[in-house]
């Protein structure tokens, strides 16, 4: 298992899309391929990562 924390970069980027998508902040499986390429994360980084994100925004 690699590092806790992502690169900052890779956060900036998905934060953007979130943002971006926030009325509906659910990527399809071609965008997180898209944004894990972007990014330099895996897939599964970036699923988790917007899984979490919209669970802390939820509280």
């Amino acid at each position: 298992r690699g590092s806790r924390f992502l690169d900052p970069s890779a956060v900036d980027h998905m934060n953007k899309w979130y943002n971006d998508h926030i009325a509906y902040p659910y990527p399809t499986e071609d965008e997180k391929n898209t944004i894990a390429k972007e990014a330099g994360l895996t897939v599964a980084q970036v699923t988790c990562w917007f899984a979490n994100k919209r669970n802390r925004n939820n509280k």
